[in-house]
């Protein structure tokens, strides 16, 4: 892929490589910062003001002593901090484990790279499942509104936290994307390149009605109750539903029988296989979500 930027991170080599080979991390543990505890709580877009929060990240590979190495990486909606390497018990790789590591694209013996889980999310960082101080009970729906800028404002905490004044380079798509401009826009002066994957300028009306019919389809299940759900049933049906509309997307190529998500079962027609993917595909966002 050659270089970005003029900071020359050089990305390349395994692109190509898929998850199915061993980690090249091994073992990793999610870290835990809090800050903005009241009254400095962090100030919101919208105004209001929440505090203290949590951001729940991952590191891999060494700072080097200028900290000018650390590379950010930025995850998609339903993503998390854990982008590479395997928790100590589990099998389960980071959702970026074919990039990070050494000799990757993202090479560790290079880079200090970082993932946090974003504000708002439900993967160890403060969103509707934490429990607001103000009432000792899960935030739900009384969770603030969250935005992209809140997000990337928040990891400017952690870098600050880590000691990083600037970035080497940031990365990420789908709504890493989204955080990886926020930070160009915003924080320039904190980036020296950024690698925006699959990055549009704004959202098309197509896509805004596909997260529409997404939360719906969550509002629908009877376990969403209203949004206050949490020490009871989780609304699985509704999350596994919400992702057929990225179905929709795909099924605007022609799906060629043995290059599809069910490619191993004959006795399905190749073009009902991609329907077959997003049940399966929504059963496991559904048994893998906490809560949020």
């Amino acid at each position: 892929v050659g270089t970005v930027g003029s900071g020359g991170l050089t990305v390349g080599r395994s692109l190509a490589r898929t998850g199915a080979q061993d980690s090249a991390v091994g073992d990793v543990e999610t870290q835990y910062y809090t800050f903005a505890s009241p009254p400095d709580e962090l100030v919101l877009e919208s105004g209001e003001r929440l505090g203290p929060v949590t951001l729940a990240f991952e590191t891999y590979g060494q700072l080097d002593e200028q900290k000018a190495n650390a590379v950010l990486i930025v995850h998609a909606l339903s993503g998390d901090a854990h982008a590479a390497g395997t928790h100590k018990g589990e099998s389960r790789h980071g959702w970026w484990d074919s990039l990070i590591g050494p000799g990757r694209a993202f090479d560790t013996d290079r880079y200090f790279v970082i993932c946090s889980n974003v504000i708002g999310g439900c993967r160890g960082s403060t969103g509707p499942s934490s429990v607001n101080p103000k009432t000792g009970k899960p935030y739900a729906l009384d969770f603030p509104l969250i935005t992209v800028g809140d997000m990337v404002k928040a990891q400017t905490y952690l870098l600050d936290h880590l000691g990083i004044e600037r970035l080497l380079s940031v990365a990420g798509g789908s709504m890493g994307w989204m955080q990886v401009l926020e930070w160009m826009v915003s924080f320039p002066r904190r980036v020296r390149s950024a690698i925006p994957i699959s990055t549009s300028l704004r959202h098309s009306p197509q896509q805004i009605a596909f997260n529409e019919v997404g939360r719906q389809a969550i509002i629908a299940d009877p376990n969403w109750n209203g949004g206050d759900y949490y020490g009871g049933r989780t609304p699985a049906a509704g999350l596994a539903g919400r992702r057929h509309p990225r179905g929709l997307q795909r099924a605007r190529r022609p799906v060629a029988g043995g290059t599809d998500r069910c490619d191993g079962d004959p006795g399905v027609a190749p073009a009902n296989r991609l329907a077959r993917g997003q049940s399966a595909e929504g059963r496991v966002v559904a048994l893998t979500s906490r809560g949020g």
